[in-house]
């Protein structure tokens, strides 16, 4: 038996519907203001308007996933947010830098720990649900 196995702390199931309910807030809040502080930096600067799609469609692709809480789209939306994290570590470090860019970085940090923490959850969830017979609730 492995030392991550022993060391694991077995949840019940009402704690770790607790969790995974938190943890589904806590992403989709961070979610929605990494989308409002990237689009309001766009809006109120010398960016096209038409570059709000381009910018912000990786990150919409992945909120039917992120409201269904899958296991998949989520840790898929974790790489993503690696990528919003370089860009916006750039943007707090030039000249022009802006108070949406200090909400983005919360927000992204936020929302990689979050899906992540989310991620291990709800496949812990789903797999005691699998084992039981029982359905989880959303």
């Amino acid at each position: 038996m492995s030392r991550a196995r022993r060391v694991r702390k077995h949840l019940t199931a009402a704690q770790l519907a607790q969790r995974v309910t938190a943890a589904r807030w806590l992403t989709l809040g961070s979610l929605v203001l990494l989308i409002g502080a990237i689009a309001s930096r766009m809006l109120s600067g010398t960016t096209s308007p038409m570059m709000l799609l381009p910018a912000l469609l990786p990150l919409l692709i992945f909120v039917p996933g992120a409201w269904r809480s899958d296991p998949r789209s989520l840790a898929l939306l974790c790489f993503v947010c690696l990528l919003y994290f370089c860009v916006i570590t750039v943007r707090l470090f030039a000249p022009d830098r802006t108070p949406f860019d200090v909400v983005a970085m919360i927000a992204v940090v936020t929302l990689f720990v979050a899906a992540m923490l989310l991620t291990r959850w709800r496949k812990q969830q789903l797999r005691d649900a699998d084992s039981t017979g029982d359905s989880p609730r959303e």
